[in-house]
């Protein structure tokens, strides 16, 4: 990893990426700016490797300080994955496997089975497959690595190959900056198995590095006979935008690495820290390219050569993620090309906007970054824009914040956008300004909230008409301020009033519920509606209505630069200005126990009187796939059981739901066949 200095570390170890969980009211949808279902965090790292046995190869990523595992979904192929919790769930329910953010899959105990190897701040942690081909229980074996650990530092990558064709695998270390020492950063270590193909015993062999050179910050080393003479080429990646690639003109037994400068010399050089798997990934008895990188994009470079004489063209296709240009991603949304639906407006960190147009229908949102007005105006690095009718006219403006804490306002006239700062020239904060606008009093026009750096720097202001702001610190009576916190106001449960929703630099998302009215707030803080909802860093929560049910659904940005859409989950009905989003204290839904579970669980819940539920379980796409119960039951605490295994379900993560009397509650539960 790119380990620049303690500070990175600590933010490492602290900052968790971004889970797959859907918490009692929204359902997360990754589809949708992921359309191969595979996300971009920073730094990643593939692994491929067939973990259910269907013929169909699936993939493994470390980002930042994690692996994670993506089912493969395609009915052919390997173009559609799931994210998959359950896989690595029992790995990383302690610290220890966090930092460790390398996976490698092979059969190291030669038992017909893949194993897992993790390598990263601990070192190699070796995780034995103690289960089945079709379905992995991880046993972790401390003493596996014991004698390469300390050889190899805090930062190394593995790559397993059978280097000398004796029919058991070989161990290579890609060093990378370890942070407490260790050897060079950027070379790579040879261990020759002197045990056997199922049990392996690593010692450390210069004759298989030499001639390798240091490659700089970071090793990244990947193996394939590329050109297809019998024996094991190597290509490194490393901390910067290019790949050393050397032909072993040795053989199959005894490598001799000859440097090529051509091969792969015509790769995309924007991104670095470049991690390569070569792979057949098209299914074409050929090896393709496919590398993570600092921008956390799976790239694929397919050989549209031969075996022989490969030739490598990019397909931009795969693994499509649609993300921020750069880190410190934004999110608004409004309907700025007047089709019907919501469009999103992101600031970064250059200053300017981007926009991504909103081009699928009314029940499904499609993204594409696009060409706008909006794209040309800078109102300064770590630019924040809110949407909204700043002067009245029912067009759709923008004022933004930015780095050093001034509002920027650009008025819409005719699709074209004027600068008019007048309104906030007498507005300062102490940097990271974010705003935050909706009418608050009823009157007709919008009320300004501004989040700041500093959480004691955050300012109401009420809108005295013609863009005239007047401080009113009342409209922000009640509300825990967070420094770099991401205000935004949406009516999202549908009763009538604005609540203020809150995205925090650590990645949660507060919720200060308006209990009083749409002419006068009265902010109550309220932790149980996005409870579970966490991004890495710097949460910047838009609100809208994406898939045409009446119910303001929720994007997400992040530092990062990636979004997610949030479904509305929550039963209300539309119109009626009924709150569902605090249930009556008696009326609950315990966690299913036991957890994960295998092949049944037992779900609790308890009711306040006698009431019709229904008991419900939805797989992580949302689809129904058990009624559990469908009744009239008594006051008190009940319970059912489930059991998913017989029922032919696979393994992975499922949403249960418990619905009565107008509320709905729901959890997570994870399936470990």
């Amino acid at each position: 990893m790119k380990n620049r200095s303690i500070v990175l570390l600590l933010l490492i170890i602290f900052l968790s990426s971004m889970q797959n969980s859907m918490p009692q009211n929204w359902m997360r949808v990754d589809s949708v700016f992921n359309p191969s279902g595979v996300y971009a965090l920073s730094f990643s790292c593939p692994a491929f490797a067939d973990m259910d046995a269907d013929g169909k190869t699936d993939l493994f990523v470390g980002n930042s300080n994690k692996a994670q595992y993506f089912k493969n979904t395609s009915s052919g192929g390997i173009n559609t994955f799931s994210f998959d919790e359950s896989m690595l769930a029992s790995i990383y329910t302690t610290s220890i496997g966090v930092n460790n953010y390398y996976p490698l899959t092979g059969d190291l105990d030669n038992d017909g089975d893949i194993d897992l190897i993790i390598g990263g701040y601990n070192g190699f942690i070796y995780y034995e497959n103690t289960g089945t081909a079709q379905a992995a229980v991880w046993t972790k074996i401390d003493s596996f690595f014991q004698a390469v650990n300390p050889l190899i530092g805090t930062d190394a990558r593995p790559m397993l190959v059978d280097i000398d064709n004796d029919g058991d695998l070989d161990l290579f270390a890609g060093i990378g900056e370890s942070l407490f020492g260790g050897p060079n950063a950027g070379s790579t270590i040879g261990f020759r198995n002197t045990g056997n193909a199922s049990a392996a015993v690593f010692a450390q062999d210069n004759s298989l590095t030499t001639g390798l050179p240091d490659a700089g910050l970071n090793s990244f080393p990947a193996f394939a006979d590329v050109d297809a003479d019998g024996d094991y080429d190597l290509l490194i990646g490393r901390d910067i935008a290019s790949f050393l690639f050397y032909r072993n003109t040795g053989n199959a037994t005894s490598p001799t690495w000859s440097r090529d400068f051509n091969m792969f010399n015509t790769m995309e050089t924007t991104t670095y820290w470049k991690v390569p798997v070569l792979f057949d990934y098209d299914g074409d008895h050929d090896y393709d390219l496919i590398y993570g990188s600092d921008n956390g994009r799976l790239t694929v470079y397919e050989n549209t050569g031969t075996t022989t004489v490969p030739v490598y063209t990019r397909n931009t296709d795969l693994f499509r993620v649609i993300k921020s240009e750069g880190s410190g991603a934004t999110a608004a949304l409004g309907d700025f090309d007047n089709d019907g639906d919501f469009d999103l407006v992101s600031g970064y960190w250059s200053g300017k906007f981007q926009y991504l147009r909103n081009s699928g229908d009314q029940t499904f949102p499609s993204f594409a970054h696009a060409s706008s007005p909006l794209t040309v105006l800078d109102p300064g690095s770590y630019s924040s824009p809110a949407i909204v009718d700043l002067d009245g006219d029912g067009d759709l403006d923008v004022v933004s914040g930015e780095l050093n804490g001034k509002l920027y306002g650009y008025i819409n006239n005719g699709g074209s956008f004027a600068s008019n700062n007048a309104p906030f020239a007498a507005m300062t904060f102490t940097g990271f300004s974010h705003p935050a606008f909706a009418d608050l009093d009823a009157d007709g026009d919008p009320d300004l909230i501004v989040g700041a750096e500093a959480s004691a720097n955050w300012r109401a202001y009420r809108n005295q008409g013609a863009m005239t702001f007047i401080e009113d610190a009342s409209l922000l009576l009640g509300v825990t301020t967070y420094s770099r916190g991401k205000p935004v106001l949406a009516d999202f449960d549908l009763d009538g009033d604005y609540d203020l929703v809150i995205g925090r630099s650590f990645g949660e998302i507060a919720l200060f519920e308006n209990k009083g009215t749409g002419e006068s707030p009265n902010w109550v803080q309220n932790d149980s509606v996005f409870m579970g909802i966490k991004v890495k860093q710097n949460a910047s929560p838009a609100f809208g209505d994406m898939d045409g049910d009446g119910k303001p659904d929720m994007i997400v940005a992040e530092y990062d630069g990636n979004y997610t859409w949030f479904k509305n989950m929550m039963n209300i009905t539309v119109g009626t200005g009924k709150d569902a989003a605090t249930p009556p204290a008696e009326f609950t839904l315990g966690q299913n126990y036991p957890n994960p579970f295998n092949p049944s669980t037992r779900i609790t819940f308890t009711l306040p009187r006698e009431m019709k539920i229904r008991l419900e379980v939805f797989s992580a796409q949302g689809v129904m796939v058990s009624e559990v119960l469908n009744g009239s039951f008594s006051a008190g605490a009940h319970s059912a059981v489930i059991d998913l295994a017989s029922a032919g379900l696979s393994s992975g993560v499922y949403f249960y739901s418990l619905k009565g009397d107008g509320v709905t509650l729901s959890r997570k539960m994870i399936l470990l066949k």
